[in-house]
């Protein structure tokens, strides 16, 4: 839409409804707006957008730094988008406990359920197993402190790496 000849913009003439569509139609992305290790870009209308951040190897502190920041900036995790995409699913216990504490301390409130849906089965190698820790968590989080359940969560260890030896790995 072009000026008008004294130099205001004839957008704010329009209705709010159709203001606000004109707006949408140039600030709001059709995908989720993906949050990398390289930053993100942060369109105007943030809470109309959907955010990803790449989570690989059970690494869930990325997503963790950005709700912090969403935070930060004072707006609302619950009206905003973001959840983590995982990447890849390579065995990473420390990555795994870290993961819990910061669920067990309601830092993160993202997880993998016990029983997965028909999507995520294909995807993800160990679904009830992992499932099983973030329940333990679920239950035991207002109960005990954090030292007592990874003491609760430590034996399903075992049955991770008689699925895969590489949750030995303590990398």
């Amino acid at each position: 839409m072009a000026a008008s000849p004294s130099g205001v913009s004839r957008l704010l003439d329009l209705a709010p409804e159709l203001r606000n569509h004109v707006y949408r139609m140039a600030v709001i992305h059709d995908q989720s707006i993906v949050v990398s290790t390289h930053g993100y870009n942060v369109p105007p209308l943030l809470s109309e957008n959907a955010f990803e951040t790449e989570l690989f190897d059970y690494n869930i502190e990325l997503h963790h730094k950005f709700i912090r920041h969403l935070k930060d900036l004072g707006l609302q995790k619950e009206k905003i988008n973001a959840s983590p995409k995982t990447i890849s699913w390579m065995p990473h216990w420390p990555n795994m406990i870290h993961w819990l504490e910061l669920y067990h301390r309601y830092d993160v409130d993202d997880k993998l359920n016990a029983i997965p849906n028909a999507q995520a089965a294909g995807r993800h190698p160990y679904p009830v197993t992992i499932g099983a820790l973030f329940e333990i968590v679920d239950t035991t989080s207002s109960l005990l402190p954090w030292v007592l359940v990874r003491l609760l969560v430590l034996p399903s260890r075992a049955v991770l790496i008689s699925i895969d030896p590489k949750w030995a790995d303590d990398h």
